[in-house]
């Protein structure tokens, strides 16, 4: 083979030899580059997105200092809720419950709902079934359940499927996915949810899927992958 092919066959090797390093740290200086933009864009902002995707799993559990201000449209397949309080205002058909002590259970519920604080509650819609302590109410077609800012010690929902949740003041934990975060005090917001939300004595528990999480607030990553 002449000599200036075997040297235009070298000469080639190393321009792709070249190439290929190129590539690899450039890349590397890329994701390095982003990983770092990204770190200070949380640092100056404050804000961390998780889950673009459609059907993360979602937990949270802790506890809530910061108001509760909820108003939400959406189905759940159970409501459940506790009082110790008279609650005259509590309506069921139109009729007042008059019971002052009661555990309270709807199945199948569709309607508003609304979540202030203190702990009270307000809610307008049908439910397929109504419990009262334990005990069916007579069976009626849909009844339509009301409420006013009714005082409760414990609220739950189960399948609850709603457009977007948001908390404030929550001391505790975050999971999404793979990604774990500690949560001191910033504002949460959860985007096409559809689990159990639990509420009692300043408590907060969370679990099901969701479209995305948003994190107000300065947070970082306890692990990820």
């Amino acid at each position: 083979m002449a000599r200036w092919k075997i040297l235009a066959m070298v000469e080639a090797v190393v321009l792709v030899a070249g190439m290929l390093a190129f590539v690899i740290l450039g890349t590397g200086f890329l994701k390095g580059s982003l990983e770092r933009a990204r770190g200070f864009l949380e640092e100056f902002f404050g804000r961390i997105e998780l889950g673009v995707a459609a059907g993360r799993n979602v937990t949270i559990s802790g506890m809530l200092s910061g108001p509760i201000a909820q108003t939400f449209e959406g189905p759940a397949e159970f409501v459940s809720l506790a009082y110790r309080r008279p609650a005259a205002d509590f309506l069921i058909d139109g009729e007042p419950l008059n019971v002052s002590q009661a555990s309270i259970l709807l199945t199948g519920f569709r309607g508003s709902i609304q979540i202030a604080t203190p702990l009270t509650l307000t809610l307008e819609g049908r439910a397929e079934g109504v419990e009262v302590n334990g005990v069916p109410l007579p069976a009626l077609q849909r009844p339509e359940v009301k409420t006013a800012a009714l005082s409760v010690d414990l609220l739950s929902f189960d399948l609850l499927d709603v457009a977007r949740l948001r908390f404030e003041g929550l001391e505790g934990d975050l999971e999404l996915g793979e990604n774990a975060l500690r949560l001191t005090g910033q504002p949460v917001e959860l985007e096409a949810f559809l689990g159990d939300l639990n509420l009692g004595e300043g408590e907060l528990e969370i679990q099901g899927r969701v479209k995305r999480a948003l994190i107000l607030g300065k947070t970082r990553l306890v692990a990820s992958s």
